[in-house]
């Protein structure tokens, strides 16, 4: 009866926020194009995301040895980093306190198409800027600061690994596509509360770095997603001290830090 009743008509919902348009070409086009394009997504992803044991054979530049680079990566750092912590209270406060209404508030902007869409296509072109721009990350390393560094009290299962990242991000996954109320300002500031809590408490509990390697969805995406890019970001300690990754993935340049 259940299965059957799955087939009772009702209404649709899709994710996004705004007005219907028609499409300006036939439906079978779309169709075909957006098929072909998932696709080749795949080859892509597997030609470029593939890795191996063995030490990558591509040119090299170490960026971070070029004085001038390295003087004005650490000034944009210290710039973009108050910037971002600005622009998440922001969407914070307009959610709760702003109007209702999706097109006329400004946290879905913020939140669908300036992060979630904007921040993949930047670190897919310049590299893993999440790592050093991650809101969540900022204020936890400022309180660090204020109060001290501490060692966390728990060590993070090594048969969990990294798949509480992957539940949380299909939960992420259903809220934008499937939950009908994921445009509305209210709930995604309460959303990026709740998340904001849920983060601050795993990085106090396991440490920072292993909960965004481990737990924190979006971490782990934009990682991925920054394999495309023609810089990576390597680090001397190989340990669990520090967010990013070893250097795998087949690129032309190469960003060394410690």
């Amino acid at each position: 009866m259940v299965f059957l009743g799955s087939f009772a008509p009702t209404a649709v919902n899709a994710h996004g926020f705004g007005e219907r348009y028609d499409l300006p070409i036939p439906l079978s086009y779309f169709l075909i194009g957006a098929g072909m394009t998932v696709a080749l997504s795949f080859v892509v992803m597997g030609w470029f995301v593939r890795s191996t044991g063995e030490s990558p054979n591509y040119p090299k530049l170490d960026l971070w040895a070029i004085r001038p680079f390295k003087i004005l990566a650490k000034l944009a750092s210290a710039l973009i980093r108050p910037f971002v912590v600005l622009t998440m209270i922001i969407a914070v406060f307009t959610g709760f306190y702003g109007t209702p209404n999706a097109l006329d508030n400004l946290t879905p902007t913020l939140v669908w198409i300036i992060w979630w869409v904007g921040i993949g296509y930047v670190v897919s072109l310049i590299g893993n800027v999440w790592a050093l721009a991650n809101p969540w990350q900022v204020i936890f390393e400022w309180t660090e600061k204020i109060f001290g560094r501490r060692n966390p009290p728990f060590k993070w299962p090594s048969k969990v690994d990294a798949w509480p990242a992957l539940a949380s991000f299909l939960l992420f996954a259903w809220f934008e596509n499937t939950y009908t109320g994921s445009s509305r300002p209210f709930n995604l500031s309460l959303i990026i509360v709740i998340y904001s809590i849920t983060t601050w408490t795993g990085m106090i509990l396991f440490g920072k770095h292993i909960w965004l390697k481990k737990a924190d969805p979006f971490s782990v995406f934009f990682s991925l997603f920054s394999r495309f890019s023609p810089t990576e970001v390597c680090v001397a300690r190989t340990d669990e001290s520090s967010v990013c990754q070893n250097c795998f993935s087949n690129t032309t340049l190469r960003l060394n830090r410690d």
